[in-house]
């Protein structure tokens, strides 16, 4: 009678080669990988794939912070690129929730407020995001753009002006 592998080689045999391999065995680890899955999907801009990735990615309530952050934020992208601005923000709101310190989901949160026609609200959002990185020109391009395209918006909300003095002068 064959003996099954577990029997022969032991529980810590087993767990060292399935380390080994790379083979996750938390919550968390299973959850990057599919963080990583969705990542690879959303470059092939596949929105409902990688969606699909997050989602069962944050189902398994990783106990990383970093990982949850990012399933959240890059699934906010998904959504944004699927034109459902709302649920976007909403996971956006999730994202900073796990971890304000961070800029992606600021400047996710703009775009998902600039698909629902809140563009004040896009902008300090953007603010908030060069706030956080002031060398990321993305961001400063979108600011940038935003007031362009609405040159009256600045005025309208003076917040956004007073916020983007602070940034130039940093």
């Amino acid at each position: 009678m064959a003996r099954p592998l577990l029997f022969i080689w032991g529980m810590a045999t087993v767990h060292r080669l399935s380390r080994a391999q790379g083979i996750p065995r938390t919550n968390s680890e299973i959850a990057k990988a599919y963080l990583a899955q969705g990542e690879v999907a959303e470059a092939e801009e596949q929105w409902g794939l990688a969606l699909e990735h997050y989602g069962i990615g944050l189902s398994l309530l990783p106990k990383d912070t970093k990982t949850g952050y990012f399933l959240f934020n890059n699934a906010a992208h998904c959504l944004n690129a699927l034109e459902l601005y709302s649920e976007g923000e909403s996971y956006c709101r999730r994202a900073i929730d796990i971890d304000p310190t961070r800029p992606e989901a600021y400047r996710n949160l703009a775009v998902s407020r600039h698909g629902q026609g809140n563009l004040s609200g896009s902008a300090l959002c953007l603010v908030e995001a060069i706030k956080i990185n002031p060398s990321d020109e993305r961001t400063v391009q979108l600011l940038k753009q935003l007031l362009t395209d609405n040159p009256t918006l600045s005025l309208q909300c003076s917040r956004i002006a007073r916020e983007l003095e602070l940034v130039e002068h940093k």
